[in-house]
């Protein structure tokens, strides 16, 4: 009797057992997708300050090199049609403009390069975080995500350098997921901006990532590495930051991470 009362209790668990493991695999699977999107959307930023900085080398030749080397061609060609009679000065006139007539082909044979074409768009960092929270929240929307996202630029639309955007995007995706595999919780938010409270005796301002849920909380004594935290730390320290795990009292997680602001790029 015992022996058939613990194989219905077992085949009734069984039904349990296979569908905790389908959701997992189906939150698993929507932050890989979401990780992906995000990945080709800082992809794309990247792209499109290369593309930037490409078009700026490109207008630097154009007018400091190209017009340099026009300059000299036309003191090349005056010495020329003046030393006639001056075999060494006229010899080395022609040479002159023969060497700077294959500069020429150079410089535009490198404009040829740089100047194809290229996305206009420019899309900051900021975009890229406040795209992928909109991703995260459309793939998980029994959980209620508020996301305010400030200006991380000196000025606003000025960009971030490209491994600091990264770091920013790999701790908000790692927070994310852990809220909705671990955490079981009905709301989170995100608040990312700049902390000038505090700042080092230069002045320097730092970013700040913070997400809270009311979720169940880390635990007393988390596993280390546990949940890709050591992963975070690691990424933070390389850029000399810091991450800290808060229990706030009405309950539930706060990460909290923080790097120095670096100068923007222009």
């Amino acid at each position: 009797m015992w022996h058939r009362d613990c194989s219905r209790t077992c085949i009734r668990g069984e039904p349990d057992l296979i569908y905790n493991r389908l959701a997992d695999s189906l939150d698993e699977s929507r932050a890989t997708n979401a990780r992906l999107e995000a990945d080709q959307s800082l992809a794309r930023t990247i792209q499109a300050r290369l593309e930037q900085e490409r078009r700026a080398i490109a207008r630097e030749l154009h007018d400091e090199l190209g017009q340099s080397i026009t300059a000299v061609r036309s003191i090349a060609g005056a010495i020329l049609q003046r030393s006639a009679e001056q075999p060494g000065i006229h010899g080395s006139a022609q040479a002159i403009l023969a060497m700077t007539g294959h500069m020429q082909d150079g410089v535009h044979a490198i404009l040829q390069r740089l100047r194809r074409d290229a996305p206009a768009a420019h899309e900051r960092v900021e975009d890229t975080l406040q795209a992928y929270c909109a991703l995260w929240a459309s793939h998980h929307e029994g959980i209620e995500l508020r996301c305010a996202i400030e200006p991380l630029g000196e000025t606003q639309g000025a960009p971030l350098d490209d491994g600091v955007g990264l770091a920013l995007l790999r701790v908000l995706q790692e927070s994310l997921t852990n809220v909705a595999r671990h955490a079981r919780a009905r709301t989170v938010e995100v608040r990312i901006g700049l902390r000038r409270e505090g700042v080092d005796r230069d002045g320097q301002a730092e970013i700040e990532v913070e997400v809270r849920d009311d979720g169940r909380g880390l635990g007393a004594q988390p596993t280390p590495g546990r949940h890709g935290l050591a992963g975070m730390r690691e990424r933070l320290a390389e850029l000399h930051g810091r991450l800290e795990l808060l229990s706030p009292p009405d309950g539930g997680l706060c990460v909290r991470a923080r790097l120095p602001q670096p100068v923007p790029v222009t």
